[in-house]
């Protein structure tokens, strides 16, 4: 007489074969409602729900840089290891005044500045 299997006398949840057929539509549907929460939570900073003020302000800038080049304005601004400088052309009233910080370097003082 052939020994019984016990194997089919188990309940269904205690069987292997259940476990590894469910075991990825029960995983894809905990990972699938984690990224739906994770994306209702932390939604896309990228798009913006008044179009019309950006779209205004983007107008505003781009109107500046035609009146700058209209008027024959503009600068630069050089960097290299020891110094910050702005150069203009085209002004023809008070340069504008700049005042830059390092978050790595001190502040120079105003007596150690020479002109």
């Amino acid at each position: 007489m052939a020994p019984h299997n016990t194997e089919d006398n188990r309940p269904w949840y205690r069987q292997f074969w259940f476990w590894l057929v469910m075991a990825p539509p029960i995983a894809s549907f905990f990972a699938g409602g984690s990224l739906i929460v994770a994306s209702v939570i932390h939604s896309d900073s990228m798009v913006v729900d008044d179009y019309a003020k950006v779209g205004r302000a983007m107008h505003k800038y781009l109107a500046r840089d035609e009146l700058a080049a209209d008027l024959g304005v503009s600068a630069r601004l050089y960097l290299d290891e020891a110094a910050l400088a702005p150069s203009f052309r085209g002004w023809k009233h008070h340069l504008p005044v700049f005042t830059c910080c390092s978050p790595i370097r001190p502040m120079p003082s105003a007596t150690s500045h020479s002109p």
